[in-house]
């Protein structure tokens, strides 16, 4: 085989490579339109949107929740960074063989804390959106608030009881 031949084929392969990669990429990092159907996307527009559709939220209700979320939002960043920062720390003692138990009991009883602490902010954020209900649509939220608690969970039963829910709410 001549260097011609090889170099026509390394840029052959160097570019389907690229090509793969490139849709990689956008596999990836495009927005997928089912999350946001669902109501499964991390932007919280899923959620609005679901609280418009399902539980009959007009305009202004849509933007005190918009307003209440952003105010969660501020305060739950912190949480989750300080969570995150407590859970490398715990992991960052199985460099050291030597670690006693009641080492890594008290680690793991402080990521239990600091988890409790944003269940409980979670708790009043999803009170505090039901304020913003009419009587009438409390029961209706009650009921949608399960089903996104089920899916922030991420729990593989979780996931069969949503196929479960999507369908009954086919039919």
């Amino acid at each position: 085989m001549n260097s011609s031949s090889k170099s026509r084929r390394l840029v052959v392969i160097i570019i389907l490579l690229l090509l793969t990669n490139i849709g990689m990429l956008a596999f990836f990092l495009w927005p997928k339109s089912h999350d946001s159907d669902r109501g499964g996307g991390r932007s919280g527009g899923g959620m609005v949107e679901t609280l418009r559709k399902d539980v009959g939220f007009d305009t202004t209700q849509i933007k005190e929740i918009e307003r209440l979320r952003e105010v969660h939002m501020k305060k739950m960043k912190p949480l989750f960074d300080d969570l995150q920062n407590t859970k490398n720390d715990f992991y960052l003692l199985l460099k050291s063989p030597e670690t006693t138990d009641s080492v890594v009991y008290k680690a793991a009883s402080l990521i239990g804390e600091k988890q409790r602490v944003i269940d409980l902010q979670m708790f009043q954020n999803f009170k505090n959106y039901r304020t913003v209900c009419t009587p009438a649509q409390q029961p209706k939220y009650d009921s949608v608030v399960q089903i996104i608690i089920k899916r922030m969970a991420g729990s593989s039963r979780g996931s069969n009881n949503r196929k479960r829910e999507d369908e009954k709410k086919k039919k």
